[in-house]
């Protein structure tokens, strides 16, 4: 880029801030600087499992216990992968602790959903919410107060600082013992 002085703005305090640039990116008034909608694909060892989820949710379990599955978001579904991965773990009768970092739980909630599932069903679930999460502060409290209720345990992220981590534990009773399952993403 070649700028001059004409193009850069000092403002006198902090009157702009990152929320005020959504309205730019998502409806640039120039089409052809818009990225075209990106679709995620279904990570392959996945396809076909959300049909089995109801009937079957230890599919999913099956699939990660031949080997680790690597997911790159967003070229993959969150929805078929994590969320999915979530699903199954508050499905699943031989799943007995779940374990979750709850960063931004967004609007209506899946992994909420999911993790409120687990609780009701008998398992034990403990989750820790970040308070701070951007943009989604107020809804992150109103999820823990839904988790404390439905009887996970639920903490809070350290003052001072942010659990900005996507983690999800699931031990699950196998012929073999107890295996955990891990789902670890960043972001």
């Amino acid at each position: 880029l070649i700028l001059d002085n004409t193009d850069v703005f000092v403002l006198p305090c902090n009157l702009v801030g990152l929320a005020d640039f959504m309205s730019i990116s998502f409806s640039a008034p120039f089409p052809e600087h818009r990225d075209a909608p990106h679709t995620p694909r279904v990570p392959k060892r996945f396809e076909g499992l959300e049909e089995k989820l109801l009937m079957e949710p230890g599919k999913v379990f099956n699939q990660i216990r031949k080997q680790d599955i690597l997911v790159e978001y967003p070229k993959h579904s969150f929805k078929h992968s994590s969320a999915l991965f979530l699903r199954a773990a508050a499905r699943d009768t031989k799943v007995r602790v779940i374990k979750c970092c709850l960063y931004r739980g967004g609007d209506d909630s899946p992994l909420v959903a999911s993790l409120i599932r687990a609780a009701k069903s008998g398992k034990e679930v403990s989750v820790l919410v970040e308070l701070k999460a951007s943009f989604d502060e107020v809804q992150n409290s109103e999820y823990a107060r839904k988790l404390r209720r439905a009887g996970c345990n639920v903490s809070y992220g350290m003052l001072g600082l942010k659990a900005h981590c996507k983690l999800i534990l699931v031990v699950r009773e196998e012929e073999s013992g107890f295996r955990p399952y891990a789902n670890i993403a960043t972001g």
